[in-house]
Order: structure tokens, then sequence, then C-alpha cells
């Protein structure tokens, strides 16, 4: 998926809670111009400075890609877009 631009239709569709969902990260389900799509959230230090999970994620799907491996594609976003993640 290309990157959402400021102007696309974002609805929340489902939040999820990392304590019942796998992985640390916060995610959910949103629909982005009539697609679904899945978005996560990113780890808060107590400095307040963010992690490097989201970075990985896309780092690894590029080398996937490059791979011809099956994968699912990530892409980094900003923030803002997903207020409720």
């Amino acid at each position: 998926m290309s990157p959402i631009e400021v102007h696309a239709k974002i609805q929340l569709v489902e939040k999820r809670e990392t304590r019942t969902s796998r992985g640390m990260l916060s995610k959910g389900w949103y629909h982005v111009d009539d697609q679904l799509v899945m978005v996560k959230g990113n780890s808060i230090t107590e400095a307040g400075t963010a992690g490097y999970e989201p970075y990985s994620e896309v780092m690894a799907s590029l080398i996937a890609q490059v791979l011809n491996l099956p994968h699912v594609e990530y892409t980094l976003m900003p923030a803002k877009l997903f207020p409720d993640i």
C-alpha cells in the first residue's frame, strides 16, 4: 500500500489491546479509502522516545520483497493519521 494521503477517508474498525493480542505494539484495523488495513503503533521508552520496531518491520518487508519471499508489506505513515493507536 502506498502512503496514505492526508485527505484519505480513514475510519477505525476495531482496536486491539496489547494485553490481549499477540505482540507488544498497539494495533487496530482501519478502513482507508474503502481498503481494510492493519495499523500498528510504536513503543515509547521511559525517556519518551519512540522505539525502532516499525522500522525493523519495514526493512524486513523490503528484504523479503527483494528475495521474492512471501511477506506482508509494511509502510511507515504519520501517527497523527491514526490517533486511536
